[in-house]
């Protein structure tokens, strides 16, 4: 599902190096992607929820209606109801068809695709990809809305939802790693220039935003947060 919603749209070809995620790569477009939702009741369901976190991120930074989508129908999401998951599937493609239209080399705007990853892949890293990609993705998104709301852009609600939302969907919000080396892993993100930590915050549910030169106060409080 992940590959169906997110990876398999964009060209990007990226592989780890030295444990640390996506560091070598090329951009490498594909004539046409053909996606098969029934293959997705093969899957384990903790693959299947992986997928959904990077569908709900589409909802955070593009598409708040799908937010919405996901709390009015979030049981027949998790039982796999074909019309759901196929609307789901279609609005995440049609978000990063777009965003990738616009910035396809990820000059800039495309750089809201990695909203949640910044804390995100640090985590998967720590933790030795042990855990999946959309789970680091979703406890990382937990941190990003929290980085949010104490920049007083979203509300509280706003976090609960996130994490009501992923809690329903067998998701993590939190992790066993320390702040610290959540934030030292921070340094080899891709978007990190000269020790300086870009993280993709929101200006309000449905739209985001770049931020280069985080404060590293603001980061180490979003990371506090997600650390048990």
């Amino acid at each position: 599902l992940l590959a169906q919603v997110d990876s398999s749209v964009g060209g990007k070809t990226g592989v780890d190096f030295k444990g640390n995620k996506n560091m070598i790569g090329a951009f490498y477009q594909p004539e046409f992607v053909y996606i098969n939702s029934s293959t997705l009741k093969t899957l384990p369901y903790r693959q299947v929820a992986a997928g959904l976190a990077e569908a709900l991120k589409y909802g955070y930074i593009i598409k708040k209606e799908l937010v919405n989508y996901f709390k009015e129908n979030i049981d027949k999401i998790i039982a796999l109801d074909k019309s759901c998951i196929e609307h789901i599937i279609f609005e995440s493609c049609d978000a990063k068809a777009f965003v990738v239209g616009e910035d396809e080399k990820e000059n800039g705007l495309r750089a809201i695709l990695n909203f949640g990853h910044t804390f995100g892949h640090s985590v998967e890293t720590l933790n030795e990809f042990k855990l999946l990609h959309g789970e680091c993705v979703a406890i990382g998104m937990v941190a990003a809305v929290y980085y949010s709301l104490k920049k007083g852009n979203v509300q509280k609600e706003d976090l609960d939802l996130l994490k009501e939302l992923l809690t329903k969907m067998k998701l993590p919000i939190l992790c066993d790693n320390s702040s610290e080396d959540i934030i030292e892993q921070m340094q080899y993100d891709k978007k990190t220039a000269s020790g300086k930590i870009t993280v993709i915050s929101l200006e309000s549910i449905g739209k985001a935003a770049i931020e280069k030169n985080a404060p590293i106060a603001a980061i180490k409080e979003a990371t506090d947060y997600i650390t048990k």
